[in-house]
């Protein structure tokens, strides 16, 4: 069981992913984090290629610090523990990442697609530091060509079936649809592109 509280999870996450952005996109969503319009209150490093150096993970988490933002890391507790993140986002399969997160006290967010994600994520919450969980995609989006996304009505389905846990919203999504997400009951939303594009285009 948790050792302490667990954190409330954020309303807005931004997902910084190299692989999703590009180089030069990249490297504009870290500048992006001290813009004065940037309205994210959590960030997301989600690098699944392992293209990232350290030092661009700690100048994120420094320019997240200063800006007080949260900041979550993919899977890696241990790097998330050295860069006193709030937690990571993992998969309900990730059994050892889990109860390294535990052990390590840090939250977790699961990231979900099917029911089944989401029952088997439940059943983790009673064990684990789950702040949260996070449901994609809802819409259709670059990042994943071809695959249908899940749509508004499947998505409030699942925040029924969630419930109590807070689930965010990705996919497709930009701070445009923050409105009709929070009034169908999801915690917040996140987003790759849509978080770090200044003309709001969706990711």
């Amino acid at each position: 069981m948790p050792a302490s509280a667990v954190n409330v999870p954020p309303r807005r996450l931004a997902i910084w992913d190299p692989t999703a952005l590009g180089d030069g996109e990249g490297k504009q969503a870290e500048r992006r984090l001290t813009a004065s319009d940037f309205n994210w209150d959590a960030v997301q490093i989600r690098d699944r290629s392992g293209i990232a150096t350290r030092d661009v993970y700690e100048r994120i988490a420094q320019r997240c610090q200063a800006r007080g933002l949260q900041l979550w890391l993919n899977r890696n507790v241990v790097l998330a523990s050295a860069l006193e993140a709030v937690g990571i986002v993992a998969a309900p399969d990730d059994l050892d990442i889990l109860n390294a997160a535990t052990a390590a006290d840090l939250d977790v967010l699961l990231s979900v697609h099917t029911a089944a994600d989401l029952i088997a994520a439940k059943r983790l919450a009673t064990q684990h530091r789950v702040a949260g969980l996070l449901l994609a995609p809802i819409l259709a989006t670059p990042s994943k060509p071809g695959r249908p996304g899940l749509g508004w009505d499947c998505a409030r389905a699942f925040v029924e079936l969630a419930a109590p846990l807070p689930l965010l919203l990705l996919g497709g999504l930009n701070l445009h649809d923050e409105t009709a997400a929070l009034a169908l009951g999801a915690h917040g939303i996140a987003a790759i592109r849509g978080a770090f594009a200044a003309t709001g285009q969706s990711a």
